[in-house]
């Protein structure tokens, strides 16, 4: 009896420990190339005919371009704050690999936004958490505003 409680203790121990050494987000993105481009995001098409793209590096640096206009593209660049940081680490750490896009369906002057997000996790996304990736990228470019 007092044999089997030690390696259940033990048990117990070395699983608490195991979890404390996984990764977090955090960890995840750090550990990065702070220069690797993570998420990719592209709207191309519709009526006004779009053509903007926004990478983000592990480090949190947004690069938004705009092909529209007489320079040939605009561009705009910014750093994540530290709640929008915290998100995308998070996704980082939790996600596998994916690449995601939507279409408004249109025959003619269809408009297509698409992601591609290298994440380090090993969860395979639902299709809320692509949207939601999704929806994180554009508020972002929103903002940028090339």
């Amino acid at each position: 009896m007092n044999k089997s409680r030690t390696v259940l203790l033990l048990v117990i121990a070395l699983a608490g420990l195991l979890a404390a050494c996984q990764p977090t987000g955090d960890a995840i993105g750090a550990a990065l190339d702070p220069d690797t481009v993570v998420l990719s995001w592209r709207r191309s098409g519709g009526i006004a005919g779009f053509c903007d793209e926004m990478t983000i590096t592990a480090a949190g640096e947004v690069t938004g371009t705009n092909c529209q206009g007489s320079d040939g593209g605009t561009v705009a660049a910014a750093e994540l704050s530290r709640a929008q940081q915290a998100q995308l680490d998070g996704w980082l750490g939790a996600l596998k690999p994916f690449e995601y896009a939507e279409s408004d369906g249109a025959v003619s002057d269809a408009m297509r936004v698409e992601i591609s997000f290298d994440g380090q996790g090993g969860n395979n996304p639902s299709l809320a958490e692509q949207r939601a990736v999704l929806a994180f990228a554009a508020d972002l470019y929103a903002q940028l505003g090339p």
